[in-house]
């Protein structure tokens, strides 16, 4: 026989904000996914814009007929890739906020985990004592049952202090 035999305390609200963490974090997780392909799909985009412009910058100088046009390809290319690299640092910072937060979802998975252990140790006393008293109010219990109600009961407080906090 099991000694938790069902969920007596039942925290429906909890468990509606459990199951928004959850999506919540597959969310964050999906968002990290896509971060990083991002990174990785566009540095060669980056790059294409610097070597664009080292390559245009290089091939006209003043005297040619055609360095204007040259210049202002070679600073357009210049400027899209510093636009570039700082959106690339910005989903860089972005990438690694979402590992700070998936750890912070570990965290409360632990704390559930821990508050639901709580729960069942909290709701097997509380099963404990209704017996007992259901077999007192019945008449049929002795000094040894007395002594049980007794230890039981402070049990179940603590396990009681110990769920609620």
């Amino acid at each position: 026989e099991s000694l938790f035999k069902g969920n007596k305390t039942n925290d429906e609200e909890f468990q509606q904000l459990v199951e928004k963490m959850k999506a919540i974090e597959s969310g964050v997780t999906g968002l990290k996914k896509i971060l990083q392909n991002f990174i990785n799909y566009t540095s060669s985009i980056g790059n294409l814009f610097q070597e664009l412009s080292e390559s245009i910058g290089k091939i006209y100088d003043p005297s040619s007929p055609f360095y204007k046009i040259g210049k202002d390809v070679h600073d357009a290319h210049e400027l899209m890739f510093k636009e570039y690299n700082d959106f690339y640092k910005t989903t860089s910072k972005l990438s690694s906020k979402t590992s700070e937060w998936l750890a912070l979802f570990t965290q409360a998975k632990d704390q559930i985990e821990k508050r639901e252990e709580k729960r069942k140790v909290y709701d097997h006393y509380e099963q404990k004592l209704n017996k007992l008293y259901e077999k007192e109010s019945k008449g049929k219990n002795n000094k040894k049952d007395e002594e049980q109600v007794a230890r039981h009961e402070e049990k179940f407080k603590k396990a009681a202090q110990e769920y609620v906090t």
